[in-house]
């Protein structure tokens, strides 16, 4: 067995498996005398068929009893934009040829439990909606509570007692999406007029590094102890968390003191150190820069570290330290959300 399973190994193996379930249900009705025959029926009355052949061929059958077995496939409700890209049904998801970062899963039945534990096991953060308060209610408890263990450690993310309200999707403006940027205009800060949505942290993280780097013309940004901003390139570049390790080489940046002042970095009363780890932090910056300091970034309030809150006058000499160097002070407030 291979240690690491792509998208396409699952499907290359799910279509040896139709083929071969196919090929055995096929011997055992050869076997038991069960005539197949391949083509379109209709229903002449209520004991007769026409079946119209792949060649043209009309057929017609009779029969005391007739059994129907439709099959099924998925629903698809009216007002979602299925495009069978970024909002597929669980037929057209098994054609997709790239592996998405994140998806929800709507529905918490068989086969919705089935593709949110199947899609996790890729990576893939996975968020199941249930608009019931329990997942598969007819299934003994005792596995459902074990299903719900292993999903849950494999990261899906289970929202139930939940109902989907809207989807949209694209970058193109849509009412849901006008609706939303309005709700978030109302609580915005005295000053912030323009506002651009993202999929991710780490996305909007790395389009302010894009734009202080083409205000400054500089390229170099920086951090602070303990900070994480993300896992994308340059945001690895700013972060303190120390999960930059064995990433290679990465874009230019520096990571300074922090003032973490239940651990304060240089063993200091925060009641009369003046917050020293600033002009550390100054002191540091001034002598490892090359002149061209594009942005500081800092969190008015630290998660990965540890709920870390530092003395209000810290932020007010992180933005010096940005102005003294030409730079743009960026706010990352994914905890705080507008302080």
């Amino acid at each position: 067995m291979k240690k690491s399973l792509t998208l396409r190994d699952l499907m290359t193996r799910k279509e040896q498996v139709i083929k071969n379930e196919l090929a055995i249900i096929t011997n055992q009705l050869e076997r038991n005398d069960v005539e197949i025959v391949h083509g379109t029926a209709s229903f002449v009355d209520s004991h007769t068929l026409q079946v119209l052949k792949r060649n043209g061929q009309v057929d017609t059958l009779e029969a005391p009893f007739i059994v129907i077995a439709t099959g099924s496939r998925p629903r698809r409700g009216e007002g979602i934009p299925f495009n069978n890209l970024a909002i597929c049904d669980s037929d057209s998801i098994l054609s997709t040829e790239n592996i998405p970062k994140t998806m929800t899963v709507v529905g918490g039945g068989v086969i919705g439990c089935e593709y949110a534990s199947m899609f996790a096991a890729f990576g893939i953060k996975v968020t199941l909606i249930e608009r019931r308060a329990e997942l598969l209610r007819f299934v003994d408890q005792e596995i459902v509570q074990a299903l719900i263990y292993h999903m849950r450690t494999n990261g899906v993310t289970m929202r139930l007692g939940e109902q989907l309200d809207k989807v949209t999707v694209g970058s193109l403006t849509s009412a849901p999406r006008a609706e939303l940027i309005n709700e978030v205009a109302k609580v915005t800060p005295k000053g912030v007029d323009k506002i651009q949505l993202y999929s991710s942290g780490a996305e909007a993280v790395e389009s302010a590094f894009r734009l202080a780097m083409n205000h400054t013309g500089h390229q170099e940004v920086v951090g602070f102890w303990g900070g994480f901003h993300g896992k994308t390139a340059r945001a690895l570049s700013a972060n303190g968390a120390g999960n930059a390790k064995s990433y290679g080489p990465i874009p230019p940046g520096h990571v300074l003191p922090f003032a973490n002042c239940y651990r304060c970095p240089l063993k200091l009363e925060p009641r009369s150190c003046g917050i020293a780890c600033a002009d550390l932090a100054r002191d540091q910056l001034r002598h490892q820069t090359a002149g061209s300091v594009a942005a500081v970034i800092m969190e008015p309030l630290q998660g990965t570290a540890g709920n870390v809150i530092p003395p209000p006058e810290f932020m007010v000499r992180a933005q010096e330290i940005a102005r003294e160097h030409g730079a743009m002070f960026i706010s990352d407030e994914m905890i705080t959300g507008f302080g």
